[in-house]
């Protein structure tokens, strides 16, 4: 599994983070990557997320919530295709750090996360692209 990750230090409490992060109307305005998300934001329940990745095409996709830890974090299991081989867990956490800060982490997990996918998988469009 390869892990992807992000951070920033917020100047804001985390229940104020927090709000940002659950208002699902608001995540394309903030989040470049995705760009539109929707559904109920509790455990065992789908939701309707849509990517933009840089220099990919924009795609959705249904991952089921996993943990929502109100103010501290956010996790969801996405799959695709073959169970187990594509699947990606994304995941928010917050951290208060100082006074009146947070820190934002985004991570995700997957074997698809790895070099070598990302490598297969450019391979695979030039191919494509040449037919």
């Amino acid at each position: 599994m390869k892990r992807l990750e992000t951070q920033v230090d917020l100047p804001a409490v985390p229940s104020v983070v927090w709000q940002q992060l659950v208002d699902a109307e608001a995540m394309g305005s903030w989040n470049p990557f995705i760009t539109s998300l929707s559904g109920v934001l509790a455990v065992g329940e789908r939701l309707k997320v849509r990517i933009a990745p840089v220099g990919g095409r924009p795609m959705t996709f249904k991952p089921r919530v996993t943990v929502v830890d109100p103010g501290q974090r956010l996790e969801w299991l996405g799959t695709m295709g073959v169970p187990g081989l594509f699947d990606g867990r994304h995941s928010f956490t917050l951290t208060p750090v100082g006074r009146g800060r947070t820190r934002l982490c985004r991570q995700r997990t997957s074997p698809a996360s790895s070099c070598r996918w990302q490598e297969a998988c450019s391979r695979r469009r030039r191919r494509v692209s040449r037919r």
